[in-house]
């Protein structure tokens, strides 16, 4: 097998960035070009950028593939007054995807999963399947979602002081990362460290906003209207995960925030458990490129698919 990051007789040997402009800024994008194929939206995670599904590339060479950073991940612009929110990434998805040519594949990892798959019951005509990695964490008690709550609004109290982490080698950020992928080898490192950092005149600094984290409004979609969202997708859906991640909701028979229970409101589901943490697309790139390209040939879907 080839080695993950070498492309050779792949369509999607090219890639071009985009800006797409949105109320009160832009979403910076990274296109894979190829000419009259099926579009594919794919939507990173927190903390991540347009670069997170570098390494299951081949898996698309059949598609035109659009990744697109949310606002404050990336190279996408920042909130200089006001908050990041669940709703406002929602609103932006809804103005990039209604640019594209429908039906189209859309594809999520962690915090995109969990958007994706509401947005797919929000619009679920314009869809053809969707692609879901991780993304579902279960129903916190409402004394967590207080304590959240209350500490977010107790940090707006506080007057922020500048907190951008200054690294002085990209090296340092390769050591940084590899505590949080700990199985990663490492030209995998490597080329993450490139995506996710950036060179100032100062040193190298991490492409996400702090305020991300630190301005971000902890309320999320309700567990009723969630569900009456995924119970409306009507695509075929695709759900990956890993089994020692540390997002996966708890599996009681029939509970409330199971993962059985969750992905039971959905009509059209495959799901595949791979064996390792919250990033199967990072962890085990090659399994994941098989598991898509079945899915994607099963459904007949991608360029010369009848």
């Amino acid at each position: 097998m080839e080695s993950y990051y070498v492309w050779d007789g792949c369509a999607l040997e090219s890639k071009e960035s985009l800006r797409f402009e949105v109320p009160g800024g832009y979403l910076d994008c990274v296109r894979y070009p190829n000419a009259d194929a099926p579009q594919v939206l794919g939507l990173h995670g927190f903390a991540d950028t347009c670069e997170t599904f570098q390494f299951i590339l081949p898996a698309f060479d059949k598609f035109e593939l659009f990744c697109p950073s949310m606002r404050g991940h990336g190279d996408s612009s920042r909130i200089e007054q006001g908050y990041y929110s669940a709703g406002l990434y929602f609103g932006d998805l809804i103005q990039f995807a209604g640019s594209l040519r429908k039906p189209y594949v859309l594809m999520g990892h962690s915090m995109g999963a969990a958007i994706a798959a509401r947005f797919a019951g929000l619009y679920p005509d314009e869809i053809s399947a969707l692609v879901l990695m991780e993304g579902f964490s279960g129903i916190a008690p409402a004394e967590e979602e207080i304590r959240r709550l209350k500490s977010w609004g107790d940090a707006l109290r506080r007057k922020r002081p500048d907190r951008v982490r200054v690294m002085k080698s990209l090296h340092e950020a390769e050591l940084i990362l590899k505590t949080v992928h700990q199985t990663l080898p490492p030209e995998r490192i490597s080329l993450l460290a490139k995506s996710l950092a950036r060179e100032t005149p100062e040193g190298f600094v991490w492409r996400q906003d702090v305020d991300v984290k630190n301005g971000g409004i902890p309320i999320p979609f309700s567990p009723q209207f969630s569900r009456a969202l995924w119970a409306r997708v009507k695509c075929p859906v695709l759900f990956i995960y890993g089994e020692s991640s540390h997002l996966l909701p708890g599996n009681r028979e029939n509970g409330a925030g199971s993962l059985d229970e969750i992905l039971g409101h959905f009509s059209q589901l495959e799901k595949h458990s791979l064996p390792c943490g919250h990033n199967p697309h990072h962890e085990l790139p090659e399994q994941v490129i098989e598991i898509l390209r079945e899915f994607f040939a099963k459904h007949k879907l991608g360029k010369g698919q009848v």
